[in-house]
C-alpha cells in the first residue's frame, strides 16, 4: 500500500526529530551548547566532589537538605536547617572580642608596671631638672638599702654615671631615662631582696651562712622596638647553591613581621652564691606587672681557673671588680646577662604607649615636619 504525501511528511517529522533528539544528547562539543550526555557526566562529577567536601562541612556547620548534596530530598524547602548570617556575624564579633580581651590580658601579665613616678608631670617645664631629681633620690634609697643588706653595689651611680647630671633634655629624652632608671632600681631590689631571703633560710635552716650578692655592673641601655619573627621558604633558594653568603643558599628565610614590643634592656654582672640567683631568676616573674626578660645570660664558674686553654671570660669579668678585691670564692659564680621589662604600642599608630595616649613614634627626636602651605605669587 502507497504511503500518502501526509504520511511521508509525518515519518519524516519523526527521523527528524529521532536524530535531533540523539545529536541533542550526544553532542560531543562544548559549543553552541554542551551534549546531554556531557551535562549529565558532569553532574555525577560535581556530587561526587561534594560529598568529599560534606564530611568537612557537617564537622563544623549545621545539617542542611540532602539535595544541597545532589541526593534526592523529599523534605520541604522551608524545612531546611541552618544559622542565619546575622546570628553567625554576631558569633563572630563576640569571638574577636574574647580573643581580644586574651590578648589584653597577656599583655598584662608580661607589660613592665612602671611607677607613677616614670612620668613627667605636665605642669614640670624642664623634664631634664625632673629626672635629676628622681635620679637623686633613686640613687641614694639604692645605696642605702644596699649598704644595710650587706649587698656590695659597686657602681653607686646605679649604670648612670654618664648621665653627667645635665638637665637640658627633650620630654621624650627624660621618659626615656626615667624608665631605665625604675629597670635598674628594680633590679637592684630583687638582687637584695634574693640575698636576705636566702640569707634567712639558712638562718632557719641552722646552716653556715653563704649567701652572697655583689652587683659588679649594672648598665642601662636604649630601649628598642621588638615584634615576631617568622620562617618562610626562600622563593630564590638554589640547591646548586654553595656560598653561604648567597641569599640562594638558605632554603628557608627568616622575615620579620610588625614590631609591637618596646624593651628596655638593663645589663648587669652580678658575683653571688647559685642559690641567691635562682631566687633572683625566680622573683623576676613573680609579681605581675614587674615581669622581667631574661636574655644573653652567660654563668661562669670560677673552677675555670683550672682551665688549660681558656681563662679569658674570667679574667674580663675580674678587671671590673676594683684592684685589691679580687678573691674568688669557689662557690660563688660570675654572672653575666640582660633583663628586660616589655610594654606594648600599636604598630598602627606607631605609639610606644597607646593606652596611656603617647604620641606617636619612638622615643627618638622627632623633627618638626616643614610647611608645605603654598606661597601664593605676589602675596605675604
Amino acid at each position: 500500500m502507497a504511503l500518502d504525501v501526509t504520511d511521508q511528511k509525518l515519518i519524516k517529522g519523526i527521523v527528524f526529530f529521532a536524530v535531533l533528539g540523539l545529536t541533542v544528547y550526544f553532542w560531543p562539543f562544548e559549543a553552541p551548547w554542551p551534549g546531554l550526555q556531557t551535562q549529565a557526566q558532569k553532574t555525577d562529577l560535581t556530587i561526587q566532589e561534594l560529598r568529599k567536601v560534606r564530611e568537612k562541612y557537617i564537622k563544623q556547620y549545621p545539617p542542611v537538605r540532602e539535595a544541597v548534596w545532589g541526593s534526592e530530598d523529599s523534605e520541604a524547602t522551608s524545612g531546611a536547617s541552618g544559622t542565619p548570617t546575622e546570628e553567625r556575624k554576631k558569633e563572630y564579633h563576640h569571638d574577636v572580642t574574647d580573643k581580644h580581651t586574651l590578648i589584653q590580658s597577656y599583655q598584662a601579665s608580661n607589660r613592665m608596671d612602671f611607677a607613677a613616678w616614670t612620668e613627667v608631670p605636665a605642669e614640670e617645664t624642664l623634664p631634664g631638672f625632673y629626672f635629676a631629681r628622681e635620679f637623686q633620690k633613686k640613687r641614694l634609697v639604692l645605696n642605702e638599702e644596699c649598704r644595710r643588706a650587706d649587698v656590695q653595689l659597686l657602681d653607686p651611680e646605679v649604670g648612670f654615671g654618664a648621665y653627667g647630671g645635665g638637665t637640658e633634655m627633650q620630654l621624650s629624652r627624660a621618659r626615656e631615662l626615667l624608665r631605665e632608671l625604675f629597670i635598674a632600681e628594680m633590679i637592684v631590689k630583687l638582687c637584695v631582696r634574693s640575698k636576705q631571703q636566702q640569707e634567712k633560710a639558712e638562718k632557719d635552716a641552722g646552716k653556715q651562712r653563704e649567701a652572697f650578692m655583689r652587683i659588679v655592673r649594672i648598665a642601662p641601655e636604649k630601649s628598642y622596638a621588638s615584634g615576631p619573627f617568622v620562617r618562610k621558604l626562600n622563593p630564590r633558594y638554589d640547591p646548586k647553591e654553595t656560598n653561604p653568603r648567597s641569599d640562594k643558599f638558605n632554603k628557608h628565610i627568616v622575615v620579620s613581621m610588625s614590631k609591637f614590643i618596646q624593651m628596655y634592656p638593663v645589663q648587669i654582672v652580678l658575683q653571688c652564691d647559685p642559690n641567691s640567683f635562682m631566687r633572683f631568676l625566680y622573683a623576676v616573674r613573680q609579681e605581675q606587672g614587674q615581669f622581667l626578660v631574661i636574655q644573653n645570660l652567660d654563668m661562669i664558674s670560677p673552677l675555670i681557673r683550672d682551665s688549660t686553654a681558656d681563662q679569658s671570660e674570667l679574667e674580663r669579668l675580674q678587671a671590673l671588680v676594683p684592684e685589691g678585691d679580687q678573691e674568688v670564692n669557689e662557690n660563688r659564680i660570675w654572672v653575666r646577662m640582660s633583663a628586660a621589662g616589655m610594654d606594648f604600642f600599636d604598630p598602627a599608630k606607631g605609639s610606644l604607649d597607646a593606652a596611656k595616649g603617647a604620641p606617636s613614634g619612638t622615643f627618638g627626636e622627632r623633627k618638626p615636619k616643614k610647611d608645605r602651605t603654598p606661597v601664593k605669587a605676589g602675596g605675604h
